[in-house]
């Protein structure tokens, strides 16, 4: 599945990047869904690029710290986890995080993991596990 979608989105891309007309937010989204699909992938380099172009996108609509961008960035870190890139994912997720931004619940990923993960917060053994809101 994931070959069949890599064409239609890298030619997304192509069409929002060569249009001046583009909106911005369909630019940004597709970027990030390229970066994801290549995350899946195995594609490191490939993922970082392009959710690093999204997050450019995401801070030009927005200058201040925004969700999106929050989200974005939580995703860049996910990548950098993936790729084994502990002390970078540290540095950006500890950029990142404002009081309007802050970092999603601690089973979230990957904030919570890098976090927890260099000793700032307790571990989850032995915690009891949420319950779900799906019913």
């Amino acid at each position: 599945m994931l070959t069949e979608a890599q064409p239609v989105i890298e030619e997304s891309v192509r069409i929002f990047d060569a249009s001046p007309q583009a909106p911005a937010d369909k630019r940004l989204e597709t970027r990030n869904s390229l970066g994801e699909l290549y995350r899946l992938q195995d594609r490191p380099a490939e993922s970082r690029a392009d959710v690093q172009e999204a997050i450019a996108v995401a801070e030009a609509l927005a200058p201040d710290a925004s969700p999106l961008t929050a989200a974005l960035v939580n995703n860049l870190v996910g990548v950098l986890e993936d790729g084994g890139d502990l002390a970078e994912a540290e540095t950006l997720t500890r950029r990142s995080l404002t009081p309007e931004n802050p970092p999603p619940n601690r089973s979230g990923r990957p904030f919570g993991r890098v976090l927890e993960s260099r000793g700032d917060l307790p571990s989850r053994k032995g915690m009891p596990r949420r319950r779900s809101r799906c019913t």
